[in-house]
């Protein structure tokens, strides 16, 4: 997807109109370290800068409480950042990916393929589906 400031705000104008509203509010979540703090601040300049009738609602709390929230699924928007524990695609696909959807995400061969490559092909990952 590349920027394009004129068709992000035709699809913001259509959006409006669909739900019948001139405007919108919503709330972005981040922890209140600085990093993501400042992210959302910047964010949240943008979008209304660029949305006219959007409104965005910054709420940044400890970085517990922001996952705790994530997971509960309260929140509009949420942003936050993750690193993985060690170089194996495995820790993408379920700790960093999925963790606070893992319970939302329905797809039988997706979560069978990655018990497979979390205990079967563990030590060989050359074995695990593609």
């Amino acid at each position: 997807m590349t920027y394009n400031l004129k068709q992000a705000q035709k699809e913001w104008a259509l959006a409006k109109k669909q739900l019948g509203k001139s405007k919108i509010t919503i709330e972005l979540l981040t922890s209140d370290m600085d990093a993501p703090k400042r992210v959302g601040e910047y964010l949240q300049s943008n979008l209304m800068k660029n949305l006219p009738g959007l409104t965005v609602k910054l709420r940044s709390i400890p970085l517990k409480s922001r996952l705790a929230d994530t997971s509960k699924h309260n929140f509009d928007m949420v942003y936050g950042t993750w690193q993985p524990s060690f170089q194996d695609p495995i820790d993408y696909l379920t700790i960093g990916g999925l963790f606070n959807l893992e319970s939302d995400y329905k797809n039988s061969t997706f979560w069978k393929e990655i018990n497979q490559a979390k205990s079967t092909y563990a030590t060989q990952p050359s074995g695990r589906p593609a």
